[in-house]
């Protein structure tokens, strides 16, 4: 029991690395795109900059986030992939994050 829980951990573990590596890569991606992206999900402006994609505020807990854009406008423009399906908990933590980043910056968010 004990070798088939440490295979267990093992492959959990592998699975993590696999998904913090997914996220880079989209994360890179997302700046070079960018523009096509807009593009894709009808999304109009110009990207005027790449913003930071993970957020420290004062509890500090870490709040990561897929994609953030500095529009010409001075708005924020934020995209997030779930890999999974979307549950309500999901739809609740972005708000949370996208209420934190415009008390942060002072921006407005589409």
């Amino acid at each position: 029991m004990k070798e088939r829980t440490k295979k267990v951990k093992k492959l959990k573990s592998a699975a993590k690395e696999i998904s913090q590596a997914e996220d880079r890569a989209l994360k890179l991606s997302a700046q070079y795109f960018g523009t096509e992206m807009l593009k894709l999900f009808d999304v109009g402006g110009k990207i005027k900059e790449v913003f930071a994609t993970e957020l420290n505020y004062v509890e500090f807990k870490r709040l990561f986030q897929d994609f953030n854009y500095l529009m010409e406008d001075d708005s924020c423009c934020h995209f997030e992939f779930e890999s999974d399906c979307i549950s309500r908990e999901d739809l609740r933590q972005l708000r949370r994050k996208k209420a934190k980043k415009c008390r942060r910056y002072c921006i407005c968010l589409h």
